[in-house]
């Protein structure tokens, strides 16, 4: 958006922020940088912490061209991680499917970003276990975990993460905390984990087991069902019994043959 005053042009960004392309993740505000006329800037920026950004005062004489007027955008950096319930080897950080999720775990994010602004966030873990910090600036984070009475951390359990390089970002201070995250912008960094001894039990889902069969016409007496065995016995009462004995066992269910021979117990 263009403006003119009697002082010159403004150039005015967009209030809200712009996507990254490709990725529809918001963008946060960067630097402007006021153009040149001739080599010479024209007109001033706002800072980073301004919004809209705009480079204002921009006088152009007759026949002039003011360049780069430049509008900066960072993509936001974040720190995530799991919180979870040591069942493999000690120190062996988490492994889905062995370690046990431990949801309900309050975290806080505190640090510095590139503004000199001081940044505190609360964070939760989800019935996964997991949480994550998004949309974050520059610089340099600290990450604490905070257990509720009874629960006891795992020594070492404390776990920098790594970004998508495979870089190790922070430093295990003790068994709560992890500091000295330095994020770049777009820095995404996973399995900032914390690992515990005690804590939720896992939920082990109940299946069901089934018994099922046929009654039929032995057609050729060879005591096996084969494809000449092509009768089935309808209404036939089928008990399933529990014991060593049929006779003297306990009696669970009671069923008939359907129209086919057959017969299930669930």
């Amino acid at each position: 958006m263009f403006e003119f005053y009697t002082a010159g042009y403004n150039i005015v960004e967009q209030v809200a922020q712009p996507n990254a392309p490709g990725t529809g993740t918001s963008t946060l505000n960067g630097t402007t940088s006021a153009g040149t006329i001739a080599s010479v800037t024209s007109g001033s920026a706002t800072p980073v912490i301004s919004l809209p950004s705009a480079v204002r005062g921009i006088v152009l004489p007759s026949g002039g061209a003011s360049v780069d007027n430049n509008f900066g955008e960072l993509l936001p950096a974040s720190v995530s991680g799991v919180v979870y319930v040591e069942k493999g080897g000690v120190n062996s950080n988490y492994a889905a499917g062995t370690d046990v999720p431990f949801p309900g775990i309050s975290l806080l994010l505190t640090g510095t970003d590139d503004l000199g602004r001081a940044v505190s966030i609360a964070g939760t873990t989800d019935v996964n276990g997991a949480y994550v910090f998004t949309n974050l600036r520059p610089g340099t984070y600290t990450v604490v975990k905070t257990v509720p009475g009874g629960i006891t951390n795992e020594v070492g359990g404390a776990f920098p993460g790594k970004d998508a390089g495979n870089v190790t970002r922070g430093v295990r201070v003790d068994d709560n905390t992890v500091n000295s995250i330095a994020l770049a912008a777009g820095t995404v960094v996973t399995n900032t984990n914390f690992a515990v001894t005690n804590g939720p039990v896992p939920v082990v889902p109940v299946t069901t087991a089934t018994i099922s069969g046929l009654v039929y016409v032995d057609r050729d007496r060879n005591n096996a069902l084969d494809v000449a065995d092509v009768s089935r016995i309808a209404g036939v009462t089928v008990k399933l019994v529990q014991g060593s004995s049929c006779d003297s066992g306990t009696v669970l269910q009671t069923t008939a043959t359907a129209v086919d021979g057959s017969y299930s117990f669930a």
